[in-house]
């Protein structure tokens, strides 16, 4: 403050009339005689240079539309201003630039009200009661002043304040204290902008009641715009259809609003200007809006019962709405399945509430069924699992045949990747019981159906491949086909789906010029249109012709290929999802081919930390965990860094063992380049015992191409050079 040798004045922009009285204040204080209109006198005598050095604060500067700033700004170059403001509009139009106040940090929500309740010295237990009230009040200060005043003002322990908040939330947010910590309580506050809006602006009303039922950490716009407009969905005719917003029972009041182009502008300022939610700018010119959990209890305290299960609904409808169901019609689909998520997993609490007081809300079955089976591929193992239950529960007594098909093609691939074959196979054998029932009639054979059906022969063929059964893998996929002359467009997609899995049974049994015959024919048809754009199993796609280009010696191509995919991948930070990492894997087997070893140990140790660091992993990661290994110790085993290359194969064989692959052809291989890195250590009777395991180990069973490189030409250079030495 230093600086500012004129001086610094507060003024308060609550009102004219606030402003106007502080703007006589300091007019007297400067001594600047009689005057009509004291403003203006005030800013005449801080235009004058000899005058330059000040600071304004316009605090509490909320309404703008009563209290115009502008006019009471000095139009000159020098001096400083300050304006405090709930209103967020003030950045863009009263100022270029402003600075946004973050919430406090849980460690100094906590401090704040510890000092407010009296609590000095706090124990332990104390400070993590403290945390966990800070928590439930959303570290808001007006909250945590309130809290703390109760807490001093009635004697009450931290712990008592946090059982008493879970029970009676609303006396407690009511609360005044005589010691007058605060003017107006947290629902007071918040009464009176409810009111307020209501009278200004029944869109911003409308818009706050949805966000109140919302996960409120981050609403992003383009959920919003989403779940208010026309959605692509698959017709029963194996083609693509608009579902509108309305149809599936988003209210108009919402989706003209969200939708209108200066209509959602105009409710969303009203709605800043009240600090009832904030915003941050994202990619793409769209918007992130939060609103404060406690504001969202507020406005829903205030609606009747009927209100609430109407807006539970909405939220509920438009959340469902938005949620990319289709994999094969939007290229972005993951990523937004991902940011939706959390969206998803909220309504679902508040469609619990409903069916608590309400029971089971059976006209909506199929819509939420089929929105919980498209989520099953976003997210970890718990949360498939959970949503697989619930689709189980809402399908319970009901024979629609598209969603029992989908719910068992899911279920199975989820038990698949988990490694639960036999489990995976019972979910399709009990689709197949239900399939052969009588109300399940040729008649209800669509196109969607059959492409579903066809979905459900690839699940199959996939565990007959886990089992090395790859022969009658074959003769499934290529026994399904359209059920008419053309195929749909759902048909011919699921027909690239089934031609992959058969490229890769082709590879596994060393056909690799055939394999990749087939699969260069589905990539070129995949550019033709955008349906496999960023979906997983165009990525299975890119991975196996990469896969089979390095098979035979092309690792330049494959590298291409691959890249053109992860890196648009890696700009948006999802190279680690379950995809990403396939594509890795296979970039991992191009450098190790053109013996670029110091660019595959860095991408395989990045892989390794990725493993690491995403929690319990399930088969197919396990499976990759296991490819890492192999990679990195084929890579230092080149290099002849004998004793870090059996280091990495003894960790590939607990892998193996990880996987219950202790023994058969894999474990014998792994175990041959333990013997062979063994003997060129200088190790040659533990290489002879350690040979011999291995060799029993690939009597056991055939040959399959299994991991690229590893099973193709690893295995040759490998045992030729073990056969040369115990021959010798």
């Amino acid at each position: 403050m230093s600086k500012y040798k004129t001086g610094v004045a507060f003024l308060n922009a609550a009102s004219t009339a606030s402003l106007a009285a502080d703007f006589g204040r300091l007019h007297d204080l400067l001594q600047l005689g009689e005057a009509k209109d004291k403003v203006r006198s005030v800013k005449s005598w801080l235009s004058k240079p000899e005058n330059s050095q000040w600071l304004l604060v316009f605090d509490n500067a909320d309404n703008l539309e009563l209290v115009p700033i502008q006019r009471y700004l000095p139009g000159v170059n020098w001096g400083h201003i300050i304006i405090t403001s709930r209103n967020q509009a003030v950045i863009g139009d009263i100022v270029e630039e402003g600075h946004l106040l973050n919430p406090l940090t849980t460690e100094d929500a906590m401090q704040l009200l510890l000092d407010r309740s009296g609590v000095q010295n706090p124990s332990p237990s104390e400070t993590e009661e403290a945390r966990k009230i800070a928590n439930l009040l959303g570290s808001l200060p007006l909250a945590l002043i309130q809290a703390g005043g109760f807490i001093r003002s009635r004697r009450k322990t931290l712990q008592e304040y946090h059982k008493l908040f879970l029970s009676r939330r609303n006396d407690l947010l009511q609360f005044s204290s005589y010691i007058g910590d605060v003017e107006k309580t947290v629902f007071t506050v918040w009464e009176i902008n409810f009111k307020q809006i209501e009278q200004e602006s029944p869109d911003a009303v409308n818009l706050l009641l949805l966000f109140s039922f919302l996960e409120p950490s981050c609403i992003p716009e383009l959920i919003l715009h989403r779940g208010s407009s026309p959605q692509k969905r698959w017709g029963s005719n194996g083609e693509v259809i608009e579902t509108r917003a309305e149809d599936e029972g988003i209210e108009n009041c919402l989706t003209n609003v969200i939708q209108g182009d200066l209509e959602f502008d105009i409710a969303i300022e009203k709605l800043l200007s009240f600090s009832l939610i904030s915003c941050n700018k994202e990619s793409g010119g769209l918007r992130n809006f939060s609103i404060h959990p406690l504001v969202q209890y507020c406005a829903v305290q205030r609606l009747s019962p009927s209100e609430v299960t109407r807006w539970r609904w909405q939220a509920l409808l438009l959340i469902c709405h938005a949620f990319p169901r289709n994999r094969y019609l939007e290229p972005l689909n993951g990523d937004i399945g991902r940011m939706m998520l959390p969206q998803l997993i909220r309504v679902l609490s508040e469609y619990d509430l409903m069916c608590i007081d309400q029971g089971e809300q059976a006209l909506f079955r199929h819509e939420l069924a089929s929105t919980l089976l498209a989520a099953t591929r976003f997210s970890d193992a718990q949360w498939k699992t959970e949503a697989i239950s619930r689709t189980k529960q809402l399908l319970e007594q009901d024979d629609e045949p598209y969603l029992r098909s989908l719910l068992a093609y899911r279920e199975s691939a989820l038990m698949r990747m988990s490694g639960m074959v036999q489990k995976s196979e019972s979910a399709l054998q009990e689709f197949l019981h239900h399939l052969t029932m009588p109300t399940w009639e040729d008649s209800e054979l669509t196109a969607r159906f059959n492409a579903q059906r066809g979905e459900l022969i690839i699940s199959f063929s996939e565990n007959l491949i886990r089992q090395g059964r790859l022969s009658e893998a074959k003769a499934e996929l290529i026994e399904w086909k359209a059920l008419g002359k053309d195929y749909s467009t759902l048909e011919r997609i699921t027909s690239r789906a089934r031609d992959i899995i058969l490229g890769k049974v082709l590879r596994f049994q060393g056909h690799f010029r055939e394999a990749l015959v087939l699969l260069e024919t589905v990539l070129q048809g995949c550019e033709l249109d955008d349906y496999f754009e960023g979906t997983g199993w165009y990525r299975v796609l890119l991975s196996e012709v990469a896969d089979l280009y390095c098979e035979l010696d092309r690792p330049t191509d494959a590298e291409r290929l691959l890249l053109r995919e992860l890196t648009p991948m890696t700009e948006k930070g999802a190279q680690d999802i379950a995809t990403g990492r396939r594509l890795r894997m296979s970039l991992a087997v191009t450098y190790l081919q053109r013996k670029m070893y110091a660019e595959a140990e860095v991408l395989l140790a990045n892989l390794r930390q990725a493993f690491v660091s995403s929690g319990a992993p399930d088969y197919t990661a396990k499976v990759n965990i296991f490819r890492t290994w192999v990679s990195l110790a084929m890579a230092l085993h080149r290099q002849s860094r004998w004793e870090e290359a059996l280091s990495s194969w003894r960790e590939a064989l607990s892998a193996l063992d990880y996987l219950k692959f202790s023994g058969g052809l894999n474990a014998g291989l792994v175990r041959c380049s333990i013997s062979h890195a063994l003997v060129m250590s200088g190790h040659p009777w533990e290489s002879k015992k350690t040979f011999e395991e291995a060799k029993a180990n690939m009597a056991s069973e055939s040959r399959v191409y299994w991991i690229p490189l590893f099973n193709s030409q690893w295995h040759d250079f490998v045992v030729d050079s073990l056969k040369k030495v115990y021959v010798n």
